[in-house]
């Protein structure tokens, strides 16, 4: 019987458990010594309680979407395989596509050469 928790990887999870609870108070202490060294002497601001701390860290979690970790997938490439040829442009598409971004950018490409000419004659 093959169970998923047996023998080793048993042993990791009691030693990685701990390990992760941990590294998060670390985190949290290092937040708040940071913030208890830095922002008192820059911006006059109170000092903060580990509690504290761990809120702000909580709260800047929960507004910006932060602390993004190995192995997880996100973001604008989600879901994409950019290697796989069946998502790739056609050759009459990538043609269309060059012709369109050279019809967009080069003339103000030109427009800025141009204007930098005239600078350096100045």
């Amino acid at each position: 019987m093959n169970n998923r928790f047996s023998g080793n990887k048993k042993k990791k999870l009691f030693f990685m458990i701990p390990c992760g609870i941990t590294l998060a108070l670390l985190f949290v202490w290092g937040v708040q010594l940071l913030w208890n060294v830095l922002m008192p002497e820059i911006f006059g601001l109170k000092i903060i309680s580990f509690w504290q701390a761990f809120g702000l860290l909580l709260l800047s979690k929960i507004l910006f979407g932060g602390f993004r970790f190995k192995g997880r997938r996100g973001g604008m490439c989600h879901g994409h395989d950019f290697n796989n040829p069946s998502q790739q442009f056609s050759d009459e598409d990538r043609s269309r596509f060059k012709a369109e971004w050279k019809r967009r950018f080069s003339a103000a490409c030109h427009d800025r050469n141009r204007n930098d000419d005239e600078i350096e004659k100045q």
